[in-house]
């Protein structure tokens, strides 16, 4: 029997028709069994009325497959076949089946540990470790947990990792762990190891490579061997010995017990930082003999041009992982170069950021990709050894917002053809596509190399100057969408045609479609600002003085970074547009001016029918009279009847959006949806009213919106829930990606990103803008509909973004009551349910008040 055809794999693939016709006879005596594995009492009867299609269900099932029948009839149980069954249609992007399906299952008389389980491991991918773990916390019974140990202590080691620590000790004293997969074993390791929880990441790696442990692959047996090497007693972990020397100077590698590099690009890098070191002339290399051989090596290839005479000094040179110097043995005041790309983290439960202690850091050229790693610590440490030089003007942006003095330095790998010199003539003629669609005669190449991550130190930096050579000797053409192709050809004077998929990625401000003259401006920069301190650590300053001498040199390039971020939108909409956008919308007729509840109500074509419902929900809840604003368009003639006849103390008020689309400001952005515009306005249309409620049409009403629009607001502009989908809690995480949807406009994502990022400090908590409490004369006063409207005009945001964007933290938090996700949480009496993120309630899907919904 196939995974396909199997019992849990029907139920979870039918969890949107909520088991029809699965599970009806066989259930009454399968989940007993499922209760009792859980501790829970077999229910001698089940009453399957709570599932309304289960309840309507005429056909009777299939016979249950002997397999089925031999799995319990001894007193077995189907909660592992459901467990490893969500497991795969979570990784086959259906967490929210699963979802529906636990609720399928927990209504029908499954225990609630088992439930827990599946909703833990259903959000954990659509929420993230908080929420997953609110579920997970619940659970009692260490056999559920032995049957999802690697969701759970993905969760737990990352919201309560003393907890985790406990649960794990425990199960390992019972061997509970012999009945993991390899993979399970191998990720609760790497967890347990970068929560320092050793001893336990000892035993599961020893028993993962015994010959007791279950079978597993190649590449699993390999990193549970390298997570090894990662130990205090490991390979990598072994005292580095440093000759006597004036400096200590930290070379930049990439290894680390998670991710670990095979890009030449990131080795390109540390080369061309390695040429601020060489090119001064008169510096003797200690340390590793191989390190240093190369250094020697390239200190002979300088350019005459780039070579500095300045004092003999002898520098201990010594490897430094970007991603974990803390677990290296640092010596005592080691300068380094930090540049690059920051940072990977380690298996999902923090960064190794700050550096070791005994670091002293020059940051130039530093992107940040992760803004999770900016955590306050983070923040005081850049803040204590700025000013940091930028990679990009994105980081510059994120950077300052958090306080940090930063500027854009551009990439250290404009000033590669440092160790590039050229003695006799330049002869090159071939062309190379490196990681590129090959469009005409020429060699492919591709700069992530297989054998990178095995290398010892010394082969991958000579791996890397092979690389630049072969830019340097025999290409002069070069197609690339590697920005470490693209910028160190071109310093070694390559003609590169830079093609990345996305030329708004926040990797890319200010470094592409550079003029030459640009171009020389970021080498000199970094060159010159460089070669200032570079002789003050290496004979051995104090360092006050190299972190003033830093400081000073870079003082213009930080007015410039003033000036950057005082850029403003290119379309800035004043209030006579507001007006005039205002007075298009609205119905000549305007509503009446009595006391009521005012709603918005944002529809589209898909929910447009289902309004009636919506309607009829507010209206059964809410006290005294309610004016709803909506849209006209998309809705016939009937439902607009339907709606008005509705209540006697329900007045409509129908607005258009399709009227705004011949402003002459509103027709320059095709991309707008008028919708959106449309909600932005709302504080300036709704001018008689003090606050408003917005619902989304996938809402149904259980409580008085009376109240919710009393809400105390704390005299913030408006109250909403916190954002509780994966990866967009973060609101500069969300302007960034905001910005990369501009594509070939890059210009424009670099604009939007000062104008947001100047306006906020960082960061804050993205909140879920489908339902809200609006203080609309709060919203007036701060020229709400105005800001919200430019940045609608301006930047590829919708309405929800764009007022995240301009409030940020500046609001209160509505209780989730008033906001309860429909699959997500335990609430049994909310008085708002969104079916925002999740199967609409007029469609198939199972989920708690679904029945409720479609009753109206």
């Amino acid at each position: 029997m196939t995974n396909r055809d199997s019992l849990a794999g029907r139920v979870l693939r039918t969890g949107k028709r909520h088991l029809k016709t699965t599970l009806q006879p066989a259930a009454r005596a399968i989940l007993p069994t499922v209760a009792n594995v859980a501790g829970k009492p077999a229910a001698p009867a089940l009453p399957l009325t709570a599932p309304e299609a289960w309840a309507k269900a005429k056909q009777p099932a299939a016979a249950a497959s002997p397999s089925l029948i031999a799995a319990v009839s001894g007193g077995g149980t189907l909660v592992p076949e459901f467990i490893a069954d969500a497991r795969q249609n979570i990784a086959a992007g259906n967490s929210q089946s699963v979802l529906a399906a636990s609720y399928s299952l927990r209504d029908a008389g499954a225990s609630h540990e088992f439930v827990h389980a599946l909703q833990g491991m259903a959000l954990l991918e659509i929420s993230g470790p908080e929420m997953s773990w609110g579920q997970f916390e619940l659970l009692g019974d260490d056999r559920i947990i032995t049957l999802c140990p690697d969701e759970y202590f993905a969760a737990a080691f990352s919201q309560a990792p003393e907890t985790a620590a406990k649960v794990l000790d425990r199960l390992l004293a019972d061997n509970a762990h012999v009945e993991w997969s390899a993979l399970a074993l191998l990720h609760v390791a790497q967890k347990a190891f970068a929560r320092s929880e050793l001893d336990s990441a000892r035993t599961l790696a020893a028993f993962g490579l015994s010959d007791a442990a279950p079978s597993h692959t190649a590449h699993i047996r390999r990193e549970f061997e390298r997570l090894q090497t990662w130990f205090p007693e490991g390979l990598r972990r072994q005292p580095i010995e440093v000759p006597a020397a004036d400096a200590t100077f930290g070379v930049l590698s990439y290894q680390q017990p998670d991710a670990w590099s095979r890009n030449v690009g990131d080795y390109i890098q540390t080369l061309a930082s390695m040429g601020h070191l060489v090119r001064h002339a008169n510096l003797n290399f200690v340390g590793d003999p191989q390190l240093v051989g190369f250094l020697e090596d390239i200190q002979s290839q300088v350019k005459d041009e780039r070579r500095i005479d300045g004092p003999a000094a002898t520098v201990a040179v010594v490897e430094t992982h970007r991603d974990s110097s803390p677990l290296q043995d640092i010596p005592k005041n080691t300068w380094m170069l930090a540049f690059g790309w920051y940072m990977h983290h380690t298996f999902g439960q923090h960064f190794n950021f700050p550096f070791h202690p005994n670091i002293r850091p020059i940051f130039v050229s530093f992107h940040v990709n992760k803004p999770a790693m900016l955590t306050p610590e983070a923040i005081a440490y850049l803040k204590e050894h700025g000013p940091v030089g930028c990679r990009d003007w994105q980081t510059v942006a994120l950077l300052r917002a958090a306080g940090v003095p930063a500027f854009f330095s551009g990439c250290i790998t404009t000033t590669v053809d440092s160790v590039f010199r050229r003695d006799g003539r330049d002869e090159r003629s071939k062309t190379a596509f490196v990681d590129a669609p090959q469009t005409g005669p020429g060699d492919i190449l591709l700069q992530t190399q297989k054998g990178m991550r095995e290398m010892p130190f010394a082969q991958k930096l000579e791996t890397a100057r092979t690389w630049i050579n072969g830019y340097h000797t025999d290409y002069k053409n070069i197609s690339t969408s590697r920005l470490h192709c693209f910028l160190p050809a071109r310093s070694v004077g390559c003609e590169v045609e830079f093609k990345p998929k996305n030329r708004s990625d926040v990797r890319f401000g200010g470094l592409i479609d550079t003029s030459q003259a640009d171009f020389d401006a970021i080498r000199t920069g970094i060159l010159d600002k460089l070669a200032v301190v570079m002789p003050l650590i290496t004979s051995g300053a104090a360092k006050e003085d190299v972190y003033q001498a830093w400081a000073e040199v870079c003082a213009p390039a930080m007015a410039e970074a003033d000036a950057f971020l005082a850029r403003v939108p290119g379309t800035v909409v004043d209030d006579d547009d507001v007006a005039r956008l205002v007075a298009v919308a609205v119905p000549a007729n305007g509503p009446d001016q009595d006391d009521c509840t005012d709603v918005v109500l944002d529809h589209g074509k898909a929910s447009a029918p289902h309004l009636p419902k919506l309607l009829r929900s507010i209206m059964e809840h809410t006290a005294g009279k309610v004016r709803v604003w909506t849209l006209a368009d998309d809705l016939t003639a009937e439902i607009r009847a339907a709606a008005e006849a509705l209540d006697p103390r329900l007045e409509v008020v129908w607005l258009s959006a399709k009227a705004l689309r011949d402003d002459p400001t509103v027709r320059a952005n095709s991309s707008l949806k008028h919708r959106e515009l449309l909600l932005a306005l709302v504080p300036e249309i709704l001018t008689s009213a003090k606050r408003a409620v917005f619902l989304n049409a996938a809402t149904l009403v259980r409580g008085d919106l009376a109240k919710m629009a009393a809400l105390p607001l704390k005299d913030r502009p408006l109250a909403a829930r916190d954002e509780h989908r994966k990866g967009r809690q973060s609101g500069f995480g969300l302007l960034r990606s905001i910005s990369g949807r501009h594509g070939d406009d890059h210009r424009k994502a670099m604009e939007m990103i000062a104008v947001t990022h100047a306006a906020h400090q960082f960061d804050f908590r993205v909140f879920d803008a489908s339902v809200f409490v609006l203080d609309l004369e709060a919203a007036r006063n701060a020229g709400l509909a105005r800001r919200v409207t430019t940045l609608l005009l301006n930047y590829e945001m919708d309405f929800g973004e764009a007022l995240n964007a301009v409030v940020g933290a500046d609001r209160a938090v509505l209780p989730d009551d008033w906001n309860h996700s429909a699959l997500i949480g335990e609430n049994q009496d909310p008085k708002i349910v969104n079916w925002r993120d999740t199967e609409k309630p007029w469609g198939n899907g199972y989920g708690p008040f679904v029945r409720d919904w479609r009753s109206l």
